[in-house]
């Protein structure tokens, strides 16, 4: 290694590049960013993407989704009691019946899951949490790569006449 000399050259790189003038944006640079920015800008804003809606009218969508599930829920609720009696509500009752062993369950399962919690500790959930965050990321960084090259070998195959 001949680091002596490295230390010089990346100097003198260095001084050569400070000399240099600072570079120039093209003159077409600003009226093409303009020209791509500016129908966004102009869309009403329902037509703009949720996240960019005014935080009123985020509010209020939010809370009108909510008011809607509720209205659902307490909708078949009450259709299930009208409906009491009926061979439909029969059938209902059996759908629900087999929705509140599966809700049983889950329950269980949460607090059986609890107590694992309790009894290995803190520092092993957040370790084998960081370890699938890192496999998650390591998958997608991984996927990221293989399409780019499969992309970068299909338009190099495109390209040869």
């Amino acid at each position: 290694m001949n680091t002596g000399n490295d230390k010089e050259l990346e100097a003198a790189i260095d001084r050569l590049l400070k000399t240099l003038p600072p570079l120039r944006a093209p003159d077409t640079l600003v009226p093409r960013v303009l020209a791509a920015v500016t129908p966004q800008a102009r869309l009403a804003w329902y037509r703009r993407p949720w996240q960019t809606w005014p935080v009123a009218l985020q509010l209020g969508s939010l809370a009108a989704a909510l008011a809607l599930c509720a209205g659902v829920y307490i909708g078949i609720g009450e259709l299930v009691h009208a409906l009491r009696g009926t061979f439909l509500a029969t059938q209902l009752d059996s759908l629900l019946g087999a929705l509140s062993a599966v809700h049983q369950a889950a329950q269980a399962l949460a607090h059986v899951g609890g107590l694992v919690a309790q009894r290995i500790g803190t520092g092993w959930l957040v370790g084998c949490g960081l370890i699938a965050l890192l496999s998650y990321a390591a998958c997608v960084g991984l996927a990221t790569i293989f399409a780019r090259l499969a992309w970068a070998q299909n338009t190099q195959n495109h390209n040869e006449p």
